[in-house]
């Protein structure tokens, strides 16, 4: 059975797992001796409790970006050099050879997990797949049944061994001039995870595919001049990286009429931002053309996103969107407005979204490293792209109050507390 981690419940189920590996290990007195010889910085931060989430969301996307993405096992020439390869600056942070052989012990823990449950990841039916593309029977196949031209949206998305697999798609005759005819568009800044990172920003630049023509993209066609103009402030809170440029300044131009300002609301309860966020998103929809399919709520918090989902007066006003295949509930959003997290409606629009618990304790130093920073502000800078003419933030101080990353919008007036 795959297990998917494009939605929630294969995210969860992952996390799940790799939590149980790292308590594997933590039982296991040769690695932990060791480990502690050696004064191991990882070792440490995994058995302080606290810490754990934020450990497990890092070792989730090491996990999907670096070792199935290139297919790096224990004990193989391959996790050698893993070991003594120089860290990436938006990798997961390991201060030490050691620590990187720990993060190699969880992953076989957690690959004997999947085997013994049956599950197969994504990336080993990736790996699977394009294995089979070269085969004697698709080289037969691929001038029947392959593509002429093929455009990828979304491509920040995509492992390397998943871009490793587009050219092999085409039919032998498409390539013109050594140039195969491959048409990707994608911005790094809306990933939420750094699978568009594994093996290098400059595999945007080639693909594997021949020599590229890039081409940016400075106009936007689907949202206000206000969300446009606050989208470049959030631009500034996305930690400094040396990215080769590709993390370079929003710029985009909107050439829709002017509208509202986008507006931040700060509540002193969860239950009051709730309450008032889904009524005011319900008044929307009964004012629009679109209805509830032209209003979205989306959660920043994971965890309270599953709270909010599952409760029964919250379900009363909402459909819930748990994955970004699950398309087909928008036919049911007509009195009901979309509730969702950013990742899940990546690629679609609404007049009006509201994004909800940007607060300030989900940004704490303590529950986040710096990847977990930037893949937070990606979130947020996704979902208010979601955003065509109205766009909404909304805080609670029971956690906080008002996250940080917005302080530069705050400031130059592109965000207006209400």
């Amino acid at each position: 059975m795959p297990l998917s981690l494009d939605g929630r419940d294969g995210r969860q189920l992952q996390r799940i797992m790799i939590n149980d590996a790292i308590d594997s290990i933590l039982r296991n007195p040769t690695i932990v001796i060791e480990a502690r010889k050696r004064n191991s910085s990882l070792l440490r931060t995994m058995t302080d409790l606290d810490l754990r989430a934020t450990v497990v969301d890092d070792v989730m996307n090491e996990f999907a970006c670096v070792l199935d993405a290139d297919n790096i096992r224990k004990g193989t020439t391959e996790g050698e050099s893993y070991c003594r390869a120089p860290r990436e600056q938006w990798q997961m942070q390991l201060e030490s050879a050691e620590d990187v052989s720990l993060i190699l012990e969880i992953h076989e823990c957690y690959r004997i997990a999947l085997r013994e449950q049956s599950f197969l990841s994504m990336d080993q039916m990736i790996a699977d797949y394009s294995r089979y593309l070269s085969t004697h029977e698709w080289s037969q196949l691929r001038d029947r049944i392959g593509f002429d031209v093929i455009f990828v949206d979304e491509y920040h998305y995509f492992t390397r061994l998943e871009a490793m697999t587009l050219h092999n798609l085409f039919k032998s005759r498409a390539s013109f001039q050594k140039k195969w005819p491959l048409i990707m568009a994608y911005d790094l800044k809306q990933s939420v995870s750094d699978a568009g990172l594994s093996g290098g920003v400059e595999r945007f630049r080639n693909p594997g595919v021949g020599e590229t023509v890039p081409v940016d993209l400075k106009q936007v066609y689907r949202a206000t001049p206000e969300i446009a103009q606050f989208l470049q402030s959030l631009d500034g809170a996305f930690p400094a990286m040396d990215l080769e440029g590709e993390f370079q300044a929003y710029e985009a131009q909107s050439s829709q009429d002017s509208g509202e300002i986008p507006t931040c609301i700060e509540f002193e309860t969860d239950v009051s931002l709730v309450n008032a966020i889904f009524e005011q998103a319900v008044e929307d929809a009964r004012h629009l053309e679109g209805g509830g399919r032209d209003v979205a709520v989306l959660c920043a918090s994971e965890n309270l996103f599953d709270r909010y989902r599952k409760a029964p007066r919250i379900l009363e006003k909402c459909v819930p969107m748990t994955t970004r295949e699950d398309l087909r509930q928008l036919s049911y959003a007509k009195r009901k407005v979309i509730f969702s997290m950013p990742e899940y409606v990546a690629g679609l629009q609404f007049s009006s979204v509201y994004i909800i618990h940007l607060d300030e304790v989900d940004l704490s130093e303590d529950n986040l490293s710096v990847g977990g920073r930037r893949r937070y502000v990606s979130r947020v800078y996704l979902g208010a792209s979601r955003a065509s003419k109205k766009l909404t933030i909304a805080t609670s101080k029971a956690r906080g109050g008002l996250g940080s990353v917005l302080s530069g919008a705050l400031a130059d007036g592109t965000l207006r507390k209400i």
